[in-house]
């Protein structure tokens, strides 16, 4: 029990900085992001005209 007790004092320092690594992650994303999007709209753009391309498989896909 004392274990769990000293630990407990503990936990709020490190889930102070967890949280700082938390919102500095989120502010590089939030830089991140719109040029993700590009290339992910991109590659899924190309994805789904091969789909389109291909009757068969598209139909397979929906269902």
């Amino acid at each position: 029990m004392k274990r769990i007790r000293g630990q407990h004092r503990v936990l709020p320092i490190y889930a102070n900085i967890f949280m700082g690594l938390i919102d500095k992650l989120i502010e590089g994303v939030g830089n991140f992001i719109p040029a993700m999007s590009l290339i992910i709209y991109k590659r899924l753009s190309i994805v789904i005209k091969h789909k389109f391309s291909n009757k068969n498989s598209y139909l397979g896909f929906f269902e």
